[in-house]
């Protein structure tokens, strides 16, 4: 069964206007929950470049809201969690059949 596509939500983490994101924007992807999280970030990064006005020299990544170190305590905000990574595992898996998630869009730290 082919499972429909659901909004997801992206906040950029810092304003962007040529050099930074604007705070005040959120974009919404519909996202299939039978993509692989490699399919759906691939997917959904050219849409947000465009969506947040990005142009071709800014790189970003994306990170799930909400993450904890539980272990090591070494971050409490976004600007400190670990990006979304590529992998086999399907959205549904990681986040359910509804995708009840929420993203940061995160300018990459050189």
């Amino acid at each position: 069964m082919i499972l429909p596509s659901q909004p997801v939500i992206f906040k950029p983490l810092f304003n962007y206007d040529g050099s930074q994101f604007i705070v005040e924007q959120i974009h919404i992807c519909l996202v299939s929950p039978d993509w692989t999280i490699s399919q759906f970030i691939n997917t959904v990064k050219p849409l947000l470049a465009q969506g947040f006005n990005l142009d071709d020299t800014v790189l970003f990544d994306i990170v799930e809201c909400g993450q904890e170190d539980l272990i090591n305590n070494t971050y409490s905000n976004a600007e400190d969690a670990p990006k979304l990574k590529e992998s086999d595992t399907k959205v549904s898996e990681k986040w359910g059949e509804n995708v009840n998630v929420t993203f940061y869009v995160r300018p990459r730290q050189c």
